[in-house]
């Protein structure tokens, strides 16, 4: 009678745990969505409008809310890496605990530089590594058509990191001069990906979501008509994605992003649905040590998603197998 009432209790907590660790995840993209959409995008926007610093007693407020929302995400950021390590490290697989360890790489070189024990290129180099252990992951719960948009997303992020890292090195006499070109390749990927982002999806059926990805489509489009030069800023500071290629490509790549997630969690495919939105919002490239551990969190979860979200259960938001 013993060992079924441990167990029962076992399975009891790991539920809890599981439960939290889904809410974690959620309000983690809420407060990074809401981050990115006043501090990133409102605040970086409003600078430019003629006659917008005499409205102080409006931007001021939202500003300091934007700011909020960043100190949140943050936290809320760290808590959930903490506790993916833990979880892939748990897991069976190789490729759990190769990501749990580029995880635990990337926390350990953004705090010692923080310190300034290191510099930004050796944590350029972290990141870059992190990936590339949290790869095989992020990729294996993904056949079919289904694993495009996951390996364009991890090529893309990879191929941008190299082009920032040569564009670091410039001034030292190590660069190989293809940033440019590789930058380039990166944004192109990162469109790919956000474009067959649908095939995550299946035949659109869902038009509110439709709906959705049409207007934010139409809206970025609709701005790089308007303003390309400050849009095309927005985008290399927030996504990492400097302009290269024609406008309408941008609004499609949005529209299906946008699209990519409302569908996702119309469909009950909730987890994987958080995952693309922690990659979006991330971006490519090395902007930040916060906006890079919000894709390797979205890597760590589309490795789980896949698998647990198509099978219409509700395991671990990570637990390796």
């Amino acid at each position: 009678m013993i060992t079924p009432q441990i167990t029962s209790a076992s399975s009891v907590d790991r539920r809890r745990t599981d439960e939290f660790q889904r809410w974690l995840l959620g309000a983690t993209v809420v407060a990074a969505g809401a981050e990115l959409l006043i501090l990133r995008v409102f605040t970086r926007t409003a600078i430019h409008i003629p006659g917008f610093a005499d409205l102080r007693t409006i931007y001021v407020p939202i500003s300091e809310a934007g700011r909020s929302a960043y100190y949140v995400a943050v936290v809320l950021l760290t808590v959930t890496l903490v506790l993916m390590i833990e979880d892939l490290h748990r897991g069976r697989a190789i490729a759990a605990r190769a990501g749990a360890a580029g995880i635990a790489l990337f926390l350990f070189v953004a705090v010692i530089a923080r310190l300034g024990a290191v510099d930004a290129l050796a944590l350029d180099g972290a990141t870059l590594a992190a990936v590339l252990l949290l790869a095989p992951w992020a990729l294996g719960g993904f056949h079919g058509r289904s694993r495009v948009p996951a390996v364009l997303l991890v090529a893309a992020f990879v191929l941008a990191g190299i082009g920032a890292s040569e564009q670091a090195l410039a001034g030292s006499g190590w660069t190989l001069g293809h940033d440019t070109w590789v930058a380039l390749g990166g944004e192109v990927l990162a469109l790919g990906a956000a474009v067959a982002a649908p095939l995550l999806v299946g035949p659109i059926r869902n038009r509110s979501a439709l709906a959705w990805g049409v207007v934010v489509g139409a809206t970025t489009y609709a701005g790089l008509l308007a303003n390309a030069s400050t849009v095309k800023i927005l985008m290399l500071w927030n996504f990492g994605l400097a302009g290269y290629l024609p406008s309408v490509l941008y609004g499609l790549a949005a529209g299906a992003a946008t699209y990519t997630i409302v569908a996702l969690r119309a469909a009950g495919q909730r987890t994987l649905a958080l995952g693309m939105a922690l990659v979006f919002i991330g971006g490519i490239g090395l902007h930040s040590t916060y906006q890079t551990g919000l894709v390797l969190a979205g890597f760590a979860v589309l490795g789980a998603a896949e698998g647990s979200d198509r099978a219409g259960s509700q395991p671990a938001v990570i637990g390796g197998a």
